[in-house]
């Protein structure tokens, strides 16, 4: 019994153009998820003042070894109390102030949208492999 694989040699030349284009195409759509990630979390934040929908940074993208990662983080002072809620003291005794959870929601969110968006993603790449 014999077996031909036909274009296989294009394909493996192909699959090492993904993988030489792969840390820009991943650190690009990396960026893309973080900024709409940070732009979920400003519209589920409560506006008083403005000050925290402002707060919200992005790192730039870092990396350890194959892992690339971008911090999200708030440098408002006060971000914790609005996202995990807090006592307020009044002259009446203590009351609790819950949280608006924010960023827990949108992580979240998240859990359940990201496997689908990389899904379509890599699809991308492979059709540009065939």
């Amino acid at each position: 019994m014999k077996f031909e694989i036909k274009g296989l040699d294009e394909f493996s030349e192909k699959l090492q153009i993904a993988i030489k284009k792969y840390p820009d195409k991943a650190e690009e759509k990396l960026i893309s998820i973080a900024c709409e990630f940070r732009k979920d979390v400003k519209k589920k934040t409560p506006e008083m003042t403005g000050r925290l929908k402002k707060s919200y940074k992005l790192s730039q993208v870092k990396q350890i070894g194959r892992t690339m990662y971008i911090e999200f983080r708030s440098t408002a002072p006060h971000f914790h109390l609005i996202e995990r809620g807090h006592f307020q003291k009044t002259k009446h005794g203590d009351r609790w102030i819950p949280g608006f959870r924010m960023v827990g929601k949108t992580v979240e969110e998240y859990e359940e949208k990201i496997p689908h968006e990389i899904n379509e993603w890599l699809e991308d790449i492979f059709k540009e492999l065939r």
